[in-house]
């Protein structure tokens, strides 16, 4: 979504909003007069080396499989035309057959052979059934590679669409594992920098000054203990609600 709407998202931080929900078309400094009306976006793109790594193979796997749609596509229906002007060159052929069977038929029995014209008639009806019998077989075998091309195209898809959902659970674990490491270790981060004393302190203080300090370090309540003081889980709740600063 971001990539999608990169242009408009920059546009609106630079520029600020007007109370229709637009952009402004520019702004101007007074301490040097100078003025932006045009802000251009020329690559975005992950900072993570390996989120931008399996972006890229996601782009390119979405465009793989879009141009190999149209591959399928093309392939099918130029078959399927092939298929067609086949069915229609022989039968084609055959009606010149007939026709010419006809005509010398007809020249035979303007002889006045009545045999010839009776043998005549019959070898025209069994062309003509033939005819008929091939360009069924021929229309059969034009449907059955057009059901094959379906077929295949659809396992093509549906592989293709696995792929590209595996890819994606992927990132997505990728993401929300280097998201819990970076929060964990920002944590780690300000235990350590606050240092034992200060948090000797903190425990130490009252619960107005504690809630201050823990609310200044962005935390919303802490618990320290030894095995001089354990911790007694039942009064914790309670003890939580007592040191809650007040609004």
């Amino acid at each position: 979504e971001f990539h999608k709407n990169s242009a408009d998202i920059i546009r609106l931080a630079v520029f600020g909003r007007k109370e229709d929900g637009s952009y402004h078309e520019e702004i101007c400094f007074p301490a040097n007069n100078l003025c932006v009306s045009s802000v251009d976006i020329q690559a975005v793109e992950p900072v993570d080396k390996n989120t931008r790594e399996l972006l890229q193979k996601s782009v390119t796997l979405a465009i793989d499989i879009a141009t190999k749609t149209l591959e399928l596509n093309a392939t099918h229906v130029a078959t399927k035309a092939q298929q067609e002007s086949n069915a229609k060159l022989t039968l084609q052929k055959l009606e010149d057959n007939i026709e010419q069977e006809t005509a010398e038929n007809n020249s035979i029995a303007s002889a006045g052979q009545a045999v010839a014209d009776s043998k005549a008639l019959a070898e025209a009806e069994i062309i003509k059934a033939e005819a008929e019998v091939e360009q069924a077989k021929l229309r059969a075998e034009a449907k059955l590679i057009e059901m094959k091309s379906n077929v295949e195209l659809a396992d093509l898809e549906h592989t293709l669409e696995y792929q590209y959902q595996q890819r994606r659970a992927k990132l997505e674990i990728m993401r929300t594992s280097e998201l819990a490491l970076i929060e964990s270790g920002k944590f780690a981060n300000m235990v350590g920098a606050l240092g034992p004393e200060t948090l000797v302190h903190i425990a130490k203080s009252e619960n107005e000054t504690k809630a201050k300090l823990l609310g200044g370090l962005g935390l919303k309540g802490m618990i320290i203990s030894d095995s001089n003081n354990p911790v007694n889980l039942m009064s914790l709740a309670d003890g939580l609600i007592q040191t809650k600063p007040r609004k």
